[in-house]
């Protein structure tokens, strides 16, 4: 497993996850995204290079959460950093939002 950190970027393929994701990476922290299109996954951590990984998860599913924890754990030996940036826009009333 070696010494690096092992970060976790959800929405990582794109965007804001995406520069995230490569800081890190420039940094020398193992950086796992993860993302529901596995084609744009893909191409990120092609991009990357070998200190990144993926993971394909849709997280408004919330049940799938403690299996992409548990296979994160499992395969990096821990988490050190997480961001939280994965999000969608819901045009609903703020009461009318589940988990």
């Amino acid at each position: 497993m070696g010494k690096n950190k092992i970060a976790v970027v959800t929405g990582g393929s794109s965007g804001i996850g995406y520069s995230i994701a490569e800081k890190f990476v420039l940094n020398n922290i193992r950086t796992v995204l993860i993302g529901r299109d596995i084609s744009k996954l893909k191409t990120a951590c092609g991009e990357l290079g070998s200190l990144s990984d993926f993971l394909v998860c849709d997280l408004s599913d919330i049940k799938e959460l403690p299996e992409i924890v548990e296979r994160i754990i499992k395969k990096q030996g821990r988490i050190d950093i997480l961001v939280n940036n994965a999000g969608i826009n819901l045009k609903k009333p703020m009461l009318d939002i589940s988990d």
